[in-house]
């Protein structure tokens, strides 16, 4: 084959301007959307990280304070003793409380603040002194901190016992001469229940902010009249004091951990001049300028911040949640960065081509000439190209040799794969979530799916490789042996196998097992059990030999026909069954490369027959090529 010449083409030079200009447009562009992309992801990542916080948060802070008042209701359990009882004696009291388990290593003390009108102070007083058998007077807090003999007033709330008895002087002292432990004495009245309120402090005196809280104790006026707050009369109080950051201290380190600080503040007025820290992870001083600056810190970043007020007049609890950074690395991904390092590297690759374009400009009218010279080799190159077809022949022997070496050398990694997914399903299933399992079990069904593939082209890489026999094979014990190795697949399907006359071959023993066991496996695969048995049979005449396999199943669609002994092709309607699709294209191989032939028909009825025809007699030129 010749190529007419023409002379040579004229050479268009290239816009090389506009196109310098398009190369630093796309470079522009890249660079943008890389970071744009970068943006997108990190702020992507922000809202997961803010969505995770804020559920956890939330639930933190319900459980915190659930478990906070959990402790302080063991006062209810006092105010029903009380109740039932009467009341609760003095000495009686400490044991009482122990059994409670009050955990008095965090709180300062319990007591009892009885109401006392004005009209029954001496005689409360007197009596109080004969059971302490020393003086015992109602003591409010004077005008220069001390105390003093408390004035008249129409009722009083005295501390009458506590435990542990802190401070003697504690004892006596009208709580309603204090602001905020009033007004949470007033809530407790109103509603019945537990209330909480703090008792503030002067910094100066380096004491910590004391948690007050308080539960009723009512006494019916008349059983008859029914529950009606007009028919019950206060008889007081028992409380709780207890440092604010000891006892959340306390409660949260039972509660589980969540990667989460907590920071607590109290606000007595409207201004953060006021602020005063109660609890946090690590004390900080409790001077107003640090704290205010502390919460502002606080308040960058993650963070969750609820207000409670506890009443007029009262101050009001700030809740801040912050997350540790151990929390915020664990969610962090590197898909963010990832993109931005992949475009900007990209947007590198593309100036680095500009700049190996704009030197290459110069060299383009050499290249021109140079291309001329190319076309008076292209005859030369068609003389070739039949050279190139005689050695493609040799080409496709040697590429069977290179699939079987392949597919041989693969199976090492890949045998390697699936013992340890088997050995990370079994040993470490306690430490994983089932979402990774399934990942391992997917990893070990896929690597034996690939170990079955490479398996069967290992099979059609030997086929036609074995010498001849020098005698015939018995084809009845060749399929007896095959049906015992795929006993399991038949009683799998509950298949029945039916066999006729078997009469002798001249193939190799390996070889016609092969046979057997694809076109046996097929029908286990594709037929239906209900619908009739496998049916194995084979005839001789003088010239060849003709074995079938037929099985009862949905048959072949007829677009499907003409590439049923291709390799790899499964058919549609074997997408959810075991198989590689390699078994018929490795039995169309073997019977061609003794002479043989394979087809198959319909069964009457709905179903397939697979024939393979042998030759009567070994091929003896191919018996030569065979032996050395």
């Amino acid at each position: 084959m010749t190529v007419p010449s023409s002379g040579p083409s004229p050479v268009k030079k290239p816009s090389i301007k506009y196109f310098h200009r398009g190369l630093s447009l796309f470079v522009f562009t890249s660079i943008a959307l890389s970071l744009l992309s970068f943006l997108w992801l990190k702020n992507e990542e922000n809202q997961l990280i803010e969505s995770d916080f804020s559920r956890i948060a939330e639930s933190r802070l319900a459980s915190l304070e659930q478990a906070v008042e959990q402790k302080l209701l063991k006062l209810r359990s006092l105010a029903v003793l009380h109740e039932t009882m009467g009341s609760i004696d003095r000495n009686a009291f400490p044991k009482i409380i122990e059994q409670l388990d009050f955990d008095l290593g965090r709180i300062r003390t319990v007591g009892w603040i009885p109401r006392v009108t004005i009209a029954e102070r001496i005689a409360f007083e007197r009596r109080a002194q004969q059971e302490l058998n020393r003086h015992f007077h109602f003591r409010q807090s004077g005008p220069n901190g001390g105390l003093q003999i408390a004035g008249a007033k129409p009722e009083y709330y005295p501390v009458y016992y506590q435990y542990p008895e802190t401070d003697d002087q504690t004892l006596g002292f009208d709580v309603s001469s204090a602001a905020f432990p009033m007004r949470t004495l007033n809530r407790a009245r109103e509603s019945g229940s537990l209330a909480i309120g703090i008792v503030p402090f002067e910094p100066a005196e380096n004491q910590e902010i004391s948690l007050f809280a308080v539960y009723p104790v009512f006494q019916d006026l008349s059983p008859e009249a029914g529950d009606h707050p007009e028919n019950r009369a206060l008889l007081g109080f028992y409380f709780v004091l207890a440092p604010v950051g000891a006892i959340y201290q306390n409660v949260r380190d039972q509660l589980p951990p969540a990667g989460l600080d907590l920071y607590i503040y109290a606000s007595f007025h409207a201004g953060t001049d006021s602020l005063q820290i109660l609890f946090a992870p690590s004390r900080v001083p409790v001077e107003s300028a640090v704290s205010r600056q502390t919460q502002g810190a606080l308040r960058e970043g993650y963070h969750i911040e609820k207000r409670f007020n506890l009443g007029p007049g009262m101050p009001e609890i700030i809740y801040m949640l912050k997350p540790t950074e151990d929390f915020v690395k664990v969610r962090q991904t590197w898909r963010p960065w990832a993109v931005l390092w992949g475009g900007m590297s990209f947007s590198g690759g593309l100036v680095f081509f500009i700049l190996l374009q704009i030197r290459h400009t110069r060299l383009a009218q050499r290249f021109a000439i140079e291309q001329q010279r190319y076309a008076a080799s292209l005859e030369k190159e068609v003389e070739e190209r039949k050279l190139v077809e005689e050695r493609l022949k040799t080409s496709n022997l040697e590429l069977e040799a290179f699939v079987y070496t392949v597919s041989h050398d693969l199976k090492t990694p890949l045998s390697a794969i699936i013992g340890h997914a088997e050995v990370l399903q079994i040993q470490e299933a306690h430490s994983l979530d089932n979402k990774t399992l399934e990942s391992l079990r997917t990893i070990e069904e896929q690597g034996r799916r690939m170990n079955g593939l490479m398996e069967d082209l290992l099979t059609l890489a030997r086929a036609g490789k074995v010498s001849p026999p020098n005698e015939k094979v018995d084809s009845s014990g060749v399929l007896q042996t095959v049906l015992e190795g795929l006993a399991a697949s038949i009683l799998e399907k509950n298949a029945r196998i039916e066999i006729g006359s078997m009469p002798s071959v001249w193939l190799p023993r390996s070889l016609l097992a092969q046979i057997f066991e694809n076109l046996v496996q097929n029908a286990l695969n594709y037929g239906q059990p209900e619908a009739g048995p496998v049916e194995i049979d084979g005839k001789s005449d003088p010239s060849s030999t003709v074995f079938y396999v037929r099985d009862h199943g949905p048959g072949i669609p007829s677009e499907e026909r003409h590439k049923i002994f291709e390799v790899f092709y499964r058919g549609t309607g074997g997408q959810l069954s075991r198989g590689t699709g390699i078994g018929l294209a490795t039995v169309k191989k073997i019977v061609e490369q003794y002479n043989g032939k394979v087809w198959f028909e319909e069964t009457p009825g709905g179903g397939a027959t697979f024939f393979v025809k042998l030759p009567r007699q070994p091929d003896a030129s191919r018996d030569n090529q065979q032996r050395p």
